[in-house]
């Protein structure tokens, strides 16, 4: 009976023992678990933090795209008006060009009829100063030519005004040639 007890006292102790180590192991492994527990939430907080890092990255991409669309555009604007300041200046420049040829063409059809009415001038001086040369040649006595100072007096008029008109037409020149010289400078 001793060799009984003492063996269902083993008995006991071994399952004491058994009993013992496997409440060990449920403490270590509730432990565990509490451990796993918590990288599980931890991971799922991480998760959570991760999603809402990419949220924060792809609205900080849309808004660098908006920008970037919008300074493009904003570019475009700013040279599109230089453009226009351009073209403004240029177009304000053609029109002052225009009117200044205009006004050099108005000249320049000035100082042609100019140049007809004195060519017309000259023209009538030149027949009058033959009408005159053969008047006097018909009325010389002899083969010497008979002057008068009034005839004198009528060529060196005639000379004065060919001479005058001559110099217009050449100081008129010269204007209208400085004149577009500016223009097109």
């Amino acid at each position: 009976m001793d060799y009984d007890i003492s063996q269902k006292d083993r008995k006991l102790q071994e399952n004491r023992k058994t009993i013992e180590t496997q409440r060990k192991a449920i403490q270590e492994l509730q432990r565990m678990v509490v451990a796993f527990e918590n990288l599980r939430l931890q991971a799922e907080a991480d998760q959570l933090e991760m999603l809402k890092a990419k949220e924060g990255l792809k609205q900080f991409e849309d808004l660098k795209v908006r920008f970037d669309n919008e300074y493009h555009t904003k570019e475009k604007k700013v040279k599109l008006h230089e453009i226009e300041g351009q073209l403004s200046e240029a177009l304000k420049k053609e029109s002052e060009s225009s009117n200044k040829i205009e006004s050099l063409q108005k000249d320049l059809n000035k100082y042609k009829k100019q140049l007809e009415v004195l060519n017309a001038k000259i023209e009538e001086q030149r027949q009058e100063n033959e009408n005159i040369q053969e008047l006097l040649k018909e009325s010389a006595p002899g083969s010497a030519v008979y002057k008068s100072p009034g005839a004198a007096l009528k060529l060196a008029a005639m000379k004065r005004m060919r001479d005058a008109g001559w110099t217009t037409i050449t100081n008129s020149d010269k204007k209208k040639k400085k004149f577009t010289e500016k223009i097109f400078a």
